[in-house]
């Protein structure tokens, strides 16, 4: 692996899942994209970062949003259990 996209996996602290996807990746690539991506990693891992952020913030309105139709959901079977 490259020593330089080493360095910046202990860097920037990256998940083990995320090093082995951005090893496979970077092998793909041409020489300067490679370089492109050394130059740039800080940039791609605060907008990785905003992202899994933007999608922790989502689920959480996901979750909270199906609780609450849930709820609304028994509310409405005990009115009619009581109505019934």
């Amino acid at each position: 692996m490259n020593t330089k996209l080493n360095t910046l996996f202990e860097q920037y602290n990256i998940w083990e899942k995320d090093r082995y996807e951005i090893s496979q990746i970077y092998f793909l690539l041409s020489e300067d994209k490679k370089r492109d991506l050394i130059q740039n990693f800080p940039i791609l891992v605060t907008r990785v970062e905003k992202i899994k952020q933007d999608i922790i913030i989502e689920q959480e309105l996901l979750i909270w949003d199906s609780i609450s139709r849930i709820k609304h959901a028994i509310e409405i079977a005990k009115k009619e259990q009581f109505l019934n």
